[in-house]
């Protein structure tokens, strides 16, 4: 059905009925859609409609919420009956980022653990609510948010043991500190293996009650190639904060010998942010199309994804830790009192790989007031492990990272990156409605001298970069075009510090 048919049938009296007796005995898709612009209320009548078909469906994805359901129409529609056709489940709310949705109204949409006879269910996305399931082929389990309610239960637990062959797992942690493994359901030393497990996001974070972390990784075991998604924001006040998830599950950078790393920070805001991600070179198998470097910044976690929309697809490979500063109101200042330190969080959570082993380094918006203090030797001290460093890629505005290891390396024990070779900078130009204020011959002044002084560097300390390749783009011709002379001179006088430019950054519409 054409989307153009289906906005008329849909507004017929009765459509839904129409169209549910016509398909008679065929399995139904049944979709909810959550767009931004509607009132969740209006959605109300469409769930209700769909709960009372779910016997016919193969997919449900239909958003529950609390103001609607109350607790009582899930354990009706959910548990009435078997659902032998059901193969997706996806009960999870409207929300962009799982990060910033209000946690107003997120609590629990019952508090009864629901039993679904759904005896061929392959993928679970649950929000709001927690559910068991007969089904021996499931596959993948979305568990997002039980609000400020924690698990005393030791339910994540039972849907592990469960579900030995469970392939995708992403879950925030929400186990209850404050009970012993008795109530949660474990035996003493008791470890539930995950054989199967490719893929496991976890979080513990969002303004509820800590989760008890370091008992879900204690007693739950999966191979180490599975790839590894932590996210967690650190107690108001903890300057040592940052070193709680990498001790705990930091070992993991270090399972297999990874030869490629991503480092995204941002240290210039209200919190402090650290993502550090390792993986293998070879798995940079895709076009990077638009980006400088792939599995790089914050849309390279699957925590970041919407749910309902992407399924939690995994963006990132090998192991990926991030690491997030509390807000503390009485401490704004960057690098003040009661805030992270640059200098001492970046070396610390580098310190946890075999930086020996990594040939391919992206630097991904190091978001960090180097312009400051111009001979802020902090960036090149935390580099400085990484000796085999062959192909970097960098993404920063006006290239600040690139000015940072120019200036920090002045005075020092040799250049850093020594073994380095092919350069990817990528081009990132504020783009908005006023294309006036986007691309200039002042910005791109901005944007190249501090990549030709690196350059110049590498070359006068005999390890010049043999390659350079550009990423990024223009939003259109004409902002190319209003620096487009001093674009040219600058990569004139980059091509005589290095034997090869690979020019890749296009002009493409983005808005």
């Amino acid at each position: 059905m054409t989307s153009w048919w289906a906005d008329i049938i849909c507004r017929l009296p009765h459509a839904f009925n129409v169209l549910v007796s016509r398909a008679r005995d065929v399995p139904l898709n049944l979709n909810v859609r959550q767009l931004e612009e509607i009132n969740q209320a209006a959605l109300f009548p469409i769930i209700d409609y769909a709960l009372d078909h779910i016997v016919q469906a193969r997919i449900l994805d239909c958003p529950l919420f609390i103001e609607h359901c109350r607790g009582e129409r899930p354990r009706e529609s959910l548990t009435a009956r078997a659902f032998p056709n059901l193969l997706s489940l996806n009960l999870s709310r409207a929300h962009y980022q799982v990060e910033i949705r209000p946690m107003a109204n997120y609590g629990l949409i019952t508090e009864v653990i629901l039993h679904i006879d759904a005896p061929n269910l392959r993928t679970v996305t649950l929000d709001g609510m927690r559910c068991h399931f007969n089904s021996a082929n499931l596959h993948s389990l979305q568990y997002l948010d039980c609000g400020k309610t924690t698990d005393i239960h030791g339910y994540l637990f039972q849907v592990l043991r469960d579900h030995p062959g469970l392939q995708s797992l992403r879950c925030r942690i929400d186990i209850d500190p404050s009970v012993s493994d008795h109530s949660l359901g474990l035996a003493s030393g008791e470890v539930i293996e995950m054989p199967a497990l490719k893929n496991l996001c976890a979080w513990n974070w969002l303004g509820g009650p800590y989760g008890d972390a370091a008992r879900f990784f204690r007693h739950v075991s999966f191979p180490s190639t599975c790839t590894f998604h932590y996210s967690e924001m650190a107690r108001p006040s903890d300057l040592q904060g940052w070193r709680k998830p990498f001790d705990l599950v930091g070992h993991r950078l270090r399972q297999l010998p990874y030869d490629a790393a991503s480092i995204h920070v941002s240290d210039s805001w209200e919190v402090s942010t650290y993502h550090l991600n390792v993986f293998f070179a070879n798995e940079l198998d895709g076009p990077f199309d638009h980006f400088v470097a792939p599995y790089t910044g914050t849309s390279a976690c699957c925590t970041k994804s919407d749910p309902g929309h992407t399924g939690g697809k995994f963006l990132a490979p090998g192991v990926r830790i991030e690491v997030e500063e509390p807000y503390v109101p009485e401490d704004e200042e960057v690098g003040g009192q009661g805030r992270w330190l640059f200098a001492t969080v970046l070396p610390g959570i580098i310190s946890y790989i075999h930086s020996e082993t990594i040939t391919h380094l992206a630097l991904t918006k190091i978001e960090h007031n180097f312009r400051v203090w111009e001979s802020d030797p902090s960036l090149v001290v935390a580099l400085r492990p990484f000796t085999a460093v062959t192909t970097l890629f960098v993404l920063s505005v006006d290239n600040d990272t690139l000015q940072a290891l120019v200036s920090g390396n002045i005075g020092t024990e040799g250049p850093v990156l020594p073994a380095l070779r092919d350069l990817t900078v990528g081009l990132e130009v504020y783009w908005s409605t006023d294309l006036e204020s986007s691309w200039n011959p002042q910005q791109c002044d901005a944007w190249w001298e501090p990549l030709l002084a690196f350059l110049e560097q590498r070359k006068h300390d005999e390890v010049p970069v043999r390659t350079l390749r550009l990423k990024g783009w223009w939003e259109n011709e004409s902002v190319r075009l209003r620096a487009a002379y001093e674009d040219d001179e600058h990569m004139q006088s980059a091509r005589e510090l290095v034997d090869e430019i690979i020019d890749d950054r296009t002009v493409d519409d983005v808005s």
